[in-house]
C-alpha cells in the first residue's frame, strides 16, 4: 500500500522541531581569485585575467569571512558548483512539481561544514509506504541533497526513508543515489532529482520486502570475559559464524562495525530466533541514526558521518554484494577469508594474546624497616593472581580506532 498526504499513514514534523528554510543554509558563494604581491599589497595582473575562482563564506554585506576551497587544489574554470540556495531550491521546485497534486515538500534538516565544504540536506516528501510483509512497519520517505565545495567529490541526490517504529533514517536502492561531477551541474540537478523520485515508494518497499524473505546464520556472541569490549572483539576473532563475517566485512569503520555486532546480538536476544537480512539492515541504520557521536577529531560533523554510513550500508546490501556474496561462499573460502581477516587485526593490533590490556601496576609503598622476605613472597602473589585473571578480570584499553 502507497500512502499520501490524506490517509493514516501521514507523517508529519513533530511541533516542537524546527522548520528550516532556504535562508537557513550557509552563505557560500565562488569568488574571484586575484593574487596580490606581497610588499606592495598591489594585484598582480595576471591573476586578474585568468577567471580563477574559489569558494568563501560570506557575510549579509557580501564580505569575504574565510576560504572554505583547498588552498593548494582551487575548482579548475571548468567547476560549475552551485551555490548551497540554488543547489536545493532547484532540488525542492523540481520535487514540488513531481508531487503536484499529492502533497507538500519541506526541508527536514540542514548540515554543514566550513571546514570540510560539505552541505547536507534532507528534504520530507509526502509519500508514505508500509512493508507487504508486516503493515505495521510504516516508512517516510525523504530526498536527501550532498555536495561539496572542495571539489573532493561530486553533487549527489538519493532517495531516503524514515522508519516510523524507531525514526531509523537509510539510504535504499543502486538506480536511487546518483552522483555527478560539477561540470554539468546547473543542467542536471532537476532531471536526477526526477529520476530518483520517479518510482521512489515502489523501490523503497521492493527493496525492504525483499530483503525479509533472507534467513541470516545465528550469531555466535562471545562470552568470555566480564569486560563487553573484549567480548566484542573476542566474537570476531573467532568468528564462529557467517553473521560475524558478514559484519567484519561491511564497508564501514571498526568503531562502527562494533557497534552493529553489539545491536545485531540485541536483537538477536529479544527475537530468540535467526535473524533475517532485513534485521541486519535495521541494525546497521540503527547504528548510523542513534549511536555515532560527535568527535572532536573528526572533520565531518555525526549527521555527515551517518550520511557516510548509510550509503555504504545500502552498497554493501545491494544484490550480489557483500552481504549476499559472504553467504554464498564455500567452507573452504570463509576458513580462508577468516584467517585473512584475523591475520590482519594483529596487524592492527586489535587483538591481544591473553586477554584484555592490563593498566600498567602501581608500585606498593614500604615502610622503610619491612621485611624483604615479606616483600618478596608479596609480588610473587601478585604475579601468580594477575596470570589467572588475566583473561576476564581487568577492562580493556580502548583502540585508537574507536574513535569516531
Amino acid at each position: 500500500m502507497i500512502g499520501r498526504d490524506y490517509d493514516d499513514l501521514t507523517w508529519s514534523k513533530n511541533e516542537t522541531e524546527k522548520i528550516f528554510s532556504l535562508n537557513d543554509l550557509p552563505n557560500w558563494q565562488a569568488r574571484p581569485l586575484v593574487l596580490h604581491d606581497a610588499k606592495s599589497g598591489e594585484a598582480m595582473p595576471f591573476s586578474q585575467e585568468w577567471s580563477q575562482e574559489y569558494w568563501a563564506l560570506v557575510d549579509d554585506d557580501d564580505n569575504v569571512i574565510k576560504m572554505i576551497s583547498n588552498p593548494h587544489k582551487l575548482p579548475s574554470k571548468m567547476y560549475r558548483n552551485l551555490t548551497p540556495r540554488d543547489f536545493v531550491t532547484s532540488a525542492i521546485q523540481k520535487a514540488t512539481s513531481v508531487y503536484e497534486g499529492v502533497g507538500d515538500v519541506c526541508i527536514l534538516s540542514i548540515q554543514s561544514s566550513d571546514k570540510s565544504a560539505q552541505l547536507l540536506v534532507t528534504i520530507k516528501c509526502p509519500e508514505t509506504f508500509q512493508l507487504a510483509s508486516d503493515e505495521q512497519d510504516k516508512f517516510g520517505t525523504t530526498l536527501v541533497l550532498r555536495n561539496s565545495y572542495k571539489q573532493e567529490s561530486g553533487m549527489t541526490v538519493a532517495a531516503g526513508a524514515i522508519r516510523f517504529v524507531c525514526t531509523n533514517g537509510c539510504i535504499f536502492g543502486a538506480e536511487n543515489s546518483i552522483n555527478w561531477n560539477h561540470r554539468n551541474a546547473e543542467d542536471a540537478i532537476e532531471q536526477k532529482v526526477e529520476n530518483v523520485l520517479e518510482t521512489h515508494v515502489e523501490k523503497a518497499r521492493q527493496y525492504m520486502d525483499n530483503m525479509v524473505r533472507v534467513q541470516m546464520p545465528w550469531l555466535h556472541y562471545s562470552t568470555i570475559g566480564n569486560s563487553e569490549d573484549w567480548r566484542i572483539k573476542r566474537t570476531f576473532q573467532d568468528m564462529e559464524d557467517r553473521m560475524t563475517m558478514i559484519i567484519a566485512k561491511l564497508p564501514i569503520t571498526w568503531h562502527q562495525q562494533k557497534l552493529v555486532l553489539t545491536e545485531v546480538n540485541k536483537m538477536q536476544q529479544q527475537k530468540q530466533e535467526h535473524l533475517n537480512k532485513y534485521d541486519l539492515w535495521n541494525a546497521c541504520t540503527a547504528v548510523a541514526s542513534h549511536h555515532l557521536k560527535e568527535s572532536k577529531n573528526a572533520q565531518n560533523s555525526v549527521q555527515m558521518r551517518r550520511d557516510t554510513m548509510l550509503r555504504d550500508i545500502n552498497k554493501a546490501f545491494a544484490n550480489d554484494d557483500i552481504v549476499d556474496t559472504v553467504m554464498k561462499w564455500t567452507s573452504d573460502t570463509f576458513e580462508t577469508e577468516k584467517q585473512l581477516f584475523i591475520e590482519d587485526g594483529w596487524r592492527r593490533d586489535r587483538w591481544t594474546s591473553i586477554g584484555p590490556v592490563f593498566a600498567k601496576a602501581q608500585k606498593r609503598t614500604r615502610e622503610k624497616n619491612e621485611d624483604a622476605s615479606d616483600v618478596a613472597s608479596d609480588v610473587a602473589s601478585d604475579v601468580a593472581t594477575d596470570a589467572a585473571t588475566a583473561t576476564d578480570q581487568a577492562p580493556c584499553v580502548v583502540d585508537s580506532e574507536d574513535e569516531e
